[in-house]
């Protein structure tokens, strides 16, 4: 009797979790997923501050961003850099240009892919969680450091050799993704979402954002960098 009163109450706390898939849905609702399928082209500049272990800045980058979708076209380029250079991905080719020409570096290429990659699925979240190769599983609700209620969905891309951990998080009440925090290279990053553009006609995209390294628990972190994204 007390194994069938156990099963039944397992299936009943299983049976109440919330969903992954369903998180995401409304996520993607939130923050009008349907309005993307009508941009054709997107800029915004961004604004990195880098801080030191000591939390002094150490250094600023400013970048402008440009997408057009059809065809795909993401372009980073930095004002700042005396080489002028601008890193460019035409659908599946990808290019660096330097003084107004493209150079032929196999290393350099390489680290314009993996920018590009990564600038562009961080910005454009939660959109990018909507991807056959990922698996998604929910972990529960959390508080984060800001003290904000969120939903917990763990994301994996079984195809993809790199052993990266992200966890991806969602407000309980708007459901509008937070942040996330992942494991890369043994080093466990936290990142924040602090504020959103909510303009007409566009999708509710990150404002600014905050990444701090977690150096034993949650509550023992270090400010590693903050990002400002203007949309044009």
């Amino acid at each position: 009797m007390r194994c069938l009163l156990a099963l039944i109450l397992s299936f009943l706390f299983v049976a109440c979790q919330p969903d992954a898939n369903d998180i995401l849905e409304r996520s993607w609702n939130a923050h009008r997923v349907g309005i993307t399928a009508d941009l054709d082209a997107l800029s915004y500049a961004k604004t990195t501050q880098v801080y030191d272990s000591l939390g002094q800045l150490s250094k600023t980058i400013e970048q402008e961003h440009k997408i057009f979708w059809d065809p795909f076209v993401y372009e980073i380029r930095t004002p700042g850099d005396t080489t002028l250079q601008v890193y460019r991905q035409r659908e599946n080719t990808v290019e660096v240009e330097q003084y107004g020409a493209t150079v032929q570096d196999t290393v350099l290429i390489q680290k314009a892919q993996n920018t590009l990659a990564t600038a562009y699925f961080v910005f454009w979240q939660p959109f990018k969680l909507d991807d056959p190769k990922a698996a998604f599983s929910y972990l529960g609700k959390e508080i984060l450091p800001n003290e904000e209620e969120v939903h917990v969905v763990e994301v994996r891309y079984p195809e993809d050799p790199s052993t990266d951990e992200w966890a991806f998080f969602f407000d309980t009440d708007s459901y509008l993704n937070l942040g996330y925090r992942v494991r890369h290279n043994g080093k466990l990053s936290l990142i924040l979402n602090e504020g959103f553009t909510d303009r007409e006609g566009l999708p509710i995209l990150v404002h600014k954002r905050s990444s701090y390294l977690v150096l034993e628990t949650m509550n023992s972190m270090r400010l590693q960098a903050d990002y400002e994204y203007r949309i044009d």
